[in-house]
């Protein structure tokens, strides 16, 4: 749906002459950057399981007497029967593989530990559940994860009477277990919020804080997919300020940047939830319009400069903006195509004396501002 990349919308608009406002924060309006995911706890999983196992069958092997040897032949065949499921189960639901990764985890090495004669080390195989959910797990899972290592381990150590000081071992454990948890999760979601942040300053312009050219161009190609699906028109409106190097040069840079966040301004409080618009660099912009045909696009044009003349009679120098526009058509289908039809449109809108909109395809030219 890229209606998620459409730009927010006050709900009352303020006046135009606020250029100084903060830009639009878009970070939820980009796609979602996840470097963790499920596929890659399932493939964890399995050889997580298998090497359960084969440590299960070697210490079967090496006490050949053990009075509990077939508890743990049961426990690896167990093992081995989870890393086959999670091998070939490319399609278990996340939920079944958390269970395997966490809880069930929790309860494979809850029984190693009423296996173990002595107890020794076991309960140190309780960091791997923690590891799993304290990077791929919420904070939903962490919770029901502390529950069930709590009542778990307390279980095993009643079963197993291996502990010499069992209540010592069992807040040793569970606080390892917790600090582990607490402290991997915390990190990811660190990294989840940095690996957002850069998302979002690669994917919008610093100035406007509206799309750039290489986020727009591919949130374009899905509108287009969006319309084609859907039947609907869909139109592109191409701006480009006006003799915008003389107010650099006349009154500063500043100056300049101020004008390019006010126009930014003005194009979201025009646009509607379903639209998509980004600064395309230096003083172009370029919006798309869904369900908009050539009428559509040029009334947006009109309102567009109308709002950037009130604005420029209160923030000299005064300010006027040309337009280019082209409509999905077998002969502009892709964004490609499109971009280079409003492009040219433009183009023909500047040469036949700026503050003008045309329609790729159509020769005349419509005045946007009346002088």
């Amino acid at each position: 749906d890229m209606s998620e990349l459409s730009p927010t919308i006050d709900p009352a608009p303020s006046p135009i002459d606020a250029p100084s406002s903060p830009p639009v924060d878009r970070a939820a309006a980009l796609p979602a950057w996840r470097h963790k995911n499920i596929d890659l706890l399932r493939r964890l999983l399995v050889g997580g399981y298998f090497i359960a196992a084969c440590t299960t069958f070697l210490a079967v092997a090496v006490y050949e007497s053990h009075p509990l040897n077939v508890g743990f032949l049961v426990l690896g065949a167990v093992n081995v029967a989870c890393a086959v499921t999670l091998a070939f189960g490319r399609q278990l639901p996340d939920g079944v593989v958390k269970f395997f990764g966490i809880s069930g985890a929790i309860l494979f090495v809850s029984a190693a530990v009423v296996l173990a004669r002595p107890l020794g080390p076991t309960p140190l195989y309780y960091v791997w559940p923690a590891l799993n959910c304290g990077y791929f797990g919420t904070r939903r899972d962490a919770r029901v994860a502390s529950l069930v290592m709590s009542v778990a381990f307390a279980a095993a150590l009643l079963l197993a009477h291996g502990a010499q000081v069992p209540v010592i071992t069992y807040m040793s454990v569970v606080s390892f277990f917790l600090v582990v948890l607490v402290a991997v999760q915390y990190q990811a979601q660190r990294t989840d919020v940095l690996v957002q942040e850069l998302a979002h300053a690669a994917a919008t312009d610093g100035l406007t804080g509206l799309l750039d050219r290489r986020a727009f161009g591919q949130a374009f190609e899905r509108e287009i997919e969006r319309a084609h699906t859907s039947g609907l028109a869909l139109s592109m409106v191409f701006f480009d300020l006006d003799h915008f190097k003389e107010v650099n040069d006349g009154f500063g840079h500043a100056a300049g940047d101020e004008a390019l966040r006010a126009f930014a301004r003005i194009l979201e409080r025009e646009c509607s939830v379903t639209d998509l618009l980004a600064r395309m660099g230096g003083e172009e912009f370029a919006v798309v319009l869904f369900d908009a045909g050539a009428d559509a696009a040029k009334q947006f044009a009109e309102r567009t400069a109308m709002a950037l003349a009130h604005w420029s009679r209160q923030h000299p120098p005064p300010l006027t903006t040309s337009a280019g526009i082209a409509v999905l058509s077998e002969e502009a289908a892709t964004p490609s195509q499109m971009l280079t039809a409003a492009d040219r449109a433009l183009y023909a809108a500047k040469a036949a004396g700026r503050n003008r909109v045309i329609t790729s395809g159509q020769g005349t030219a419509r005045v946007l501002v009346a002088a």
